[in-house]
């Protein structure tokens, strides 16, 4: 894991927004790059070696009407050891039109061709003494001597510890494109003999909110989760 964060690079197919709305791809693929990551290795249930990135920042949510955080990840398998960090100069481009950055050198680690971390070089520093050399040398030491449990639990670095109940979910950036996840509920079921407990996950997207009759929202919401809860078909994650 990344003590200090690091750029990210990706590569993904280029999408565009048309008339009414419509999504489509376009056929081609564009680089992105997105400072301040954090970086961790994970293994899934089948053994699979993850890099998992992950990003947050703030933004204002005239729907919550205060300043929320939003928090970003995206995982990706690791089948091949990378080649060792190189030393070049680059040009980031942000994700925000007419925004770049250099160009510098920078220090980078190349997994495959579509994903890239790196950071730039800091002046009178040697590239082995770097953030990038270090995760380089992890990734190298799971791969040959797996340590790792496969339990497929993804640590999500929580700011402050809280015993409530705060489901942990992603949905993908494309799909909120068209109907995107506008609330969540959940209630903590009673522990049992073992001392697990079941939770109650009622997601809310946005198309399923009433717009010219609002005020029914409520009451629809208290009734669906009644009506998940006598069937039995609530999402537990």
């Amino acid at each position: 894991m990344s003590k200090n964060t690091v750029w990210f690079t990706l590569k993904e197919k280029k999408w565009t927004v048309g008339y009414f709305g419509k999504f489509y791809w376009t056929g081609k693929e564009e680089s992105w790059d997105e400072n301040n990551c954090t970086i961790n290795i994970e293994r899934t249930l089948s053994g699979k070696f993850l890099i998992v990135v992950r990003r947050s920042r703030k933004k204002f949510s005239r729907f919550m009407e205060k300043e929320v955080t939003l928090r970003y990840m995206i995982g990706f398998e690791i089948v091949a050891k990378p080649s060792e960090p190189t030393t070049e100069v680059y040009t980031a481009k942000k994700n925000i039109p007419n925004k770049t950055e250099g160009p510098k050198n920078r220090w980078v680690l190349q997994l495959d061709d579509k994903h890239w971390i790196w950071e730039w070089v800091q002046e009178g520093d040697d590239i082995t003494n770097s953030t990038i050399y270090g995760l380089y040398q992890d990734i190298l030491n799971e791969l040959d001597h797996p340590s790792m449990s496969p339990n497929n639990v993804f640590n999500v670095q929580l700011d402050d510890q809280d015993d409530r109940v705060i489901p942990v979910i992603y949905q993908p950036n494309v799909d909120a494109l068209k109907n995107f996840l506008r609330e969540v509920h959940c209630a903590k079921g009673p522990a049992n003999k073992d001392g697990y407990y079941e939770v109650e996950v009622c997601l809310l997207f946005n198309n399923e909110r009433l717009r010219q009759h609002g005020i029914l929202n409520f009451y629809l919401r208290s009734l669906s989760a009644i009506n998940l809860r006598k069937a039995n078909g609530y999402r537990v994650f």
